[in-house]
């Protein structure tokens, strides 16, 4: 769930937490309800916008391990889907995960879903412009400093045809100062109780560490950023719903 040479956060998911990523759920019972989320909003977007006999054209960049692909899969059909990650280990996961022993069943649905190793901003750079009808990302911007995170809103609005759907199920800091810190250290404290076993030590101080960096400055994600970058890179309709604590999906569509 990585993206982009042009961030000193590389390499984040290429140790233990990546390697482990499923264990995450056992701290975060509210995931799954987030992915179930994108993938409802992500077919609302498409069943608006297209019939339902042409296969449509999802992008999914930071697909890690399969959980978006997986939930996307449950609603969608006649789509290809490419997902997008920089990080071998999670795209090892993801294939094993949401392709391999389910041909049969995607074919049945009228899905394609293809894997692309690269980072996010690079593999937009290289596609048409109007060329997808749906964007899904799931916890990948909020690991980017703001100025990358504007840069790949742009070209995602780009590859976006006209009314094409935008969805984001992310760790979105409220602008509430007070409120943001009351979520982040609950989540710590989950950490703390749920990581007990020695073996997961490292997990859990890689977690522990990894949501301090997020906190920091210029890479925070604010929702007021949320909403300014994305109507300056061109997409209206935008709404933030389904917050579970420090997570929340957003949705736009491009103007």
């Amino acid at each position: 769930m990585k993206t982009s040479s042009h961030t000193q956060l590389n390499g984040r998911f290429a140790g233990i937490l990546g390697k482990e990523y499923a264990k995450l759920l056992r701290s975060m019972p509210h995931y799954p309800l987030i992915q179930d989320t994108i993938a409802r909003l992500t077919n609302q977007g498409l069943s608006q916008g297209r019939g339902t006999q042409k296969q449509r054209m999802i992008l999914e960049l930071g697909c890690g391990t399969g959980l978006t692909t997986l939930s996307i899969s449950q609603y969608v059909t006649n789509a290809c889907i490419i997902a997008v990650d920089q990080e071998p280990t999670m795209l090892k996961q993801h294939r094993a995960n949401v392709v391999e022993g389910r041909e049969l069943e995607l074919a049945s649905s009228g899905l394609v879903i293809k894997t692309v190793q690269a980072d996010a901003l690079t593999f937009l750079k290289k596609q048409k412009d109007s060329s997808f009808d749906a964007v899904v990302t799931g916890f990948m911007l909020h690991n980017l400093p703001i100025a990358l995170r504007a840069k790949i809103l742009k070209e995602i609005a780009r590859v976006l045809r006209p009314g094409g759907r935008f969805v984001n199920g992310d760790k979105i800091a409220p602008d509430s100062e007070k409120l943001h810190n009351t979520y982040l250290l609950q989540q710590i404290a989950k950490f703390i109780d749920t990581y007990t076993a020695p073996e997961d030590l490292a997990y859990c101080v890689g977690w522990i560490e990894h949501y301090a960096q997020d906190n920091k400055t210029g890479i925070r994600y604010l929702e007021s950023e949320v909403r300014s970058s994305l109507k300056t890179a061109g997409f209206g309709k935008i709404k933030i719903v389904g917050r579970h604590c420090m997570e929340a999906v957003v949705v736009a569509d491009r103007l």
